[in-house]
């Protein structure tokens, strides 16, 4: 019997018969560094994903 996945999480997958949600959330965060230039304003560079 052949299950529908609804959310996989690492190794744990929840299938519609398993578990359902309400709501369902992401966010993302990055990190950036002030790189400072000669006879002009300073540009950002990107350092990488946030914590």
């Amino acid at each position: 019997m052949a299950t529908s996945t609804l959310l996989k999480l690492g190794p744990f997958t929840f299938s519609i018969e398993t578990a359902a949600f309400n709501q369902l959330q992401r966010a993302w965060s990055f990190t950036w560094s002030e790189q400072k230039r000669l006879g002009t304003i300073p540009q950002l560079q990107y350092t990488g994903e946030g914590q």
